[in-house]
């Protein structure tokens, strides 16, 4: 069982080897993942505090149904930590325990290209012949890859190597499903993300710019892709 996100958000995480777990998850871990998304990515101001149970229940409807096995390639981790005991490793079943905390998670999914393409404000940044995606004539091809989405660490539990495990496990599930190269979009204003996603081998292909980046100066979002060899995804 899982502990509430109060716990979890004013627990200092130390991180060993077996206090640190990573599992496949499930439906019934649908309440811990909204937990670790709510925490995650957590704003300040009186009106996101004001939205946050609104926005936490919508998480957790959503994962309810996303977590449903299905034939489409699909996977969700949850990384889950025990301050109090050292579980058995990682590879073993995870033990019941009542201090169990969730503090991070990640999403793996099979997109179309077009998905991140059909934006007319698209600035491209790479050879566009890169992506697969965009030709220099303006077509299309339709293909579909590997897409990172939901990858949350807790404030707590950050800068201790989870992240890079999460991402990690991603590039092997994407090559063992065929694939050679994985997506995931980055905010342009989140410096330690896109310093961990450079370190990982993830480049830059297109910088988004919609009309609230462009007149509100929001923050633009950058699609990123790794091209995937066995050997850049260590066990």
């Amino acid at each position: 069982m899982l502990t509430s996100t109060r716990i979890v958000s004013s627990t200092v995480v130390h991180v060993h080897h077996d206090s640190v777990q990573i599992h496949r998850a499930t439906a019934q871990d649908s309440r811990a993942i909204a937990d670790v998304l709510t925490l995650g990515f957590q704003r300040s101001g009186w009106i996101d505090s004001l939205l946050q149970p609104l926005w936490h229940f919508s998480l957790y409807d959503d994962l309810r149904h996303r977590l449903v096995p299905s034939p489409t390639p699909y996977a969700c981790w949850l990384v889950t930590y025990d301050p109090d005991r050292l579980p058995s490793p990682d590879a073993s079943p995870i033990p019941s325990s009542q201090q169990r905390l969730p503090i991070a998670t990640v999403e793996l999914s099979v997109r179309p290209s077009d998905t991140w393409s059909r934006d007319p404000w698209v600035w491209p940044t790479w050879p566009l012949g890169s992506i697969g995606s965009i030709l220099s004539t303006g077509q299309r091809h339709h293909k579909q890859y590997p897409y990172i989405a939901n990858l949350a660490v807790i404030a707590s539990a950050r800068r201790r190597g989870i992240a890079r495990r999460l991402l990690e496990r991603c590039e092997r599930t994407a090559l063992a499903w065929g694939y050679d190269r994985l997506y995931l979009h980055v905010l342009e204003n989140n410096t330690p993300a896109r310093s961990l996603y450079h370190q990982q081998g993830y480049r830059p292909q297109q910088i988004i710019t919609t009309p609230s980046s462009f007149w509100l100066k929001q923050p633009r979002q950058i699609l990123l892709c790794k091209i995937l060899t066995p050997q850049d995804t260590p066990r």
